[in-house]
């Protein structure tokens, strides 16, 4: 959280700084190459750099209010103090800008059309997203520069098919931890509040993160566990949406960066569905004392000492079970594989109790194992 509150801090300064040089100009419809600051920056690159600096604002400022609901009025007052600050400059230097984005899309073209390795891809990916994210901060639509984008992004594609099984995987790993670094989460912006949906998906595939991949053999396992609730379609089909959200997020950033969300009280659940929130609750948690039907604990490696440790979540587990006595159907655990077996061992009672041979209000203990960044289905009986 603190690394993301940071990112916008800056992306905000930075706005305002370029919009101060902006506003400074004696004349904003002065030549393209005008040098604006005597060191060789000219108008049309510090327009362009207001766009991206602006876009990269609001994709943290989605992805704040996305994890962070509580606190989403801090990120919005950010992104709107910035917003304001560039008041109508990109409207009124918007030729200048889509003229750079042209620009380097053939300069990006010419170096496609030469050999590439995984690094030089991955600049040319980080590269496009900068596009991207400069056009989407215009707001107006260019059918003509948003085809040559896509298009690009086709061939770009194309291009990463080209590479041998090491040099692809090399690319995976360095576009997941691009990922990681900039907090960006394809459940965040796989959605109609995104302009740029097409675009990151596109972003997203060069990672190879499909949900559906990560969960399918999960789900082979757990759909005969869940048809003893098939009857709550709802709780079942939430499941379903939080466990592949889960699926992807640690498969990027593994379970130390859940935790980064769960320590400073963010959820991981966000968008998943309307009602989600009023059926989830979450362990460890900020201290919520609502009782609701599904719960999620998540423990990470550590010794007995650690709060997130397995053995100290699963006796979160069972005071939050005694404390929401017949108002929890199921609980999920998602743990380390190593050490999850002895710490079922000391909780197996107490679940079994609550759980009653299928007649307590207890429907379904759900151990999930991960091992390295990918989640299985334990069966504990």
């Amino acid at each position: 959280m603190k690394s993301l509150r940071k990112r916008i801090q800056i992306l905000k300064q930075r706005v305002i700084a370029l919009a101060d040089i902006l506003k400074a100009l004696p004349d904003l419809n002065c030549p393209s190459d005008f040098d604006v600051t005597g060191d060789g920056l000219t108008k049309q690159w510090v327009a362009y750099e207001l766009a991206l600096t602006l876009g990269l604002l609001s994709e943290a400022d989605l992805t704040y209010r996305t994890i962070w609901s509580n606190d989403a009025e801090w990120s919005a007052s950010q992104l709107h103090i910035a917003s304001v600050s560039a008041d109508n400059l990109l409207s009124k230097l918007k030729d200048d800008i889509i003229n750079q984005i042209d620009r380097q899309i053939a300069d990006l073209r010419q170096v496609l059309s030469e050999p590439s390795d995984s690094d030089i891809l991955l600049e040319i990916i980080l590269s496009v997203q900068e596009l991207v994210l400069a056009f989407s901060a215009l707001d107006i639509e260019d059918l003509l520069l948003s085809s040559k984008i896509l298009l690009f992004l086709v061939d770009l594609v194309d291009s990463r098919e080209k590479l041998d099984n090491t040099a692809g995987r090399a690319l995976r790993s360095k576009v997941n931890s691009f990922l990681s670094e900039s907090w960006i989460y394809p459940w965040v912006y796989d959605h109609k509040e995104n302009p740029c949906q097409i675009e990151y998906r596109a972003l997203f595939s060069f990672a190879r993160f499909d949900p559906r991949e990560l969960t399918m053999n999960l789900f082979e396992g757990l759909s005969v566990t869940l048809r003893s609730i098939a009857g709550k379609k709802e709780i079942v089909d939430t499941i379903h949406l939080a466990l592949e959200r889960v699926a992807e997020l640690i498969a990027q950033d593994s379970l130390d960066g859940l935790f980064d969300i769960l320590s400073a009280n963010g959820s991981p659940f966000g968008g998943v569905n309307p009602n989600a929130k009023s059926l989830i609750n979450v362990i460890p948690g900020s201290g919520d004392d609502q009782c609701r039907p599904i719960l999620f604990a998540f423990a990470k490696t550590g010794g007995g000492k650690s709060r997130f440790s397995t053995p100290a979540i699963m006796r979160q587990v069972r005071e939050h079970l005694i404390h929401c006595q017949n108002r929890v159907m199921v609980v999920i655990l998602i743990a380390p594989l190593d050490g999850l077996s002895d710490s079922l061992e000391d909780s197996i009672g107490d679940i079994g109790a609550h759980m009653n041979n299928g007649k307590g209000p207890l429907q379904l203990f759900i151990p999930l194992a991960v091992f390295n960044n990918k989640i299985s289905l334990i069966n504990w009986r």
